[in-house]
């Protein structure tokens, strides 16, 4: 097995890799939610992190994700025209 094959074989499977990565993660934010709740923590509180998290984690993604898409075009223009449009 060549080191093309090979390649060729972890692109092949790449989805289904990603796959189980997102179900592990889900699994273990699943056990943290239980282990938080069993603690007395707030429901509320947890899925306020929640959120909080996940807009942290995914804001960069996209940004960098849009820059890419857009060719560079401007950013503050399309926020103040989203904004504008909201209202």
């Amino acid at each position: 097995m060549g080191g093309g094959q090979i390649s060729e074989a972890l692109h092949a499977l790449k989805p289904a890799l990603l796959m189980v990565v997102v179900q592990i993660t889900y699994a273990g934010v699943n056990v943290f939610y239980k282990l938080a709740a069993n603690d007395g923590m707030n429901l509320r509180i947890i899925v306020a992190y929640h959120f909080v998290f996940a807009t942290a984690f995914i804001l960069p993604l996209a940004l960098i994700i849009e820059r890419v898409e857009l060719g560079g075009k401007d950013l503050l223009f399309d926020t103040r025209m989203f904004a504008v449009l909201c209202t």
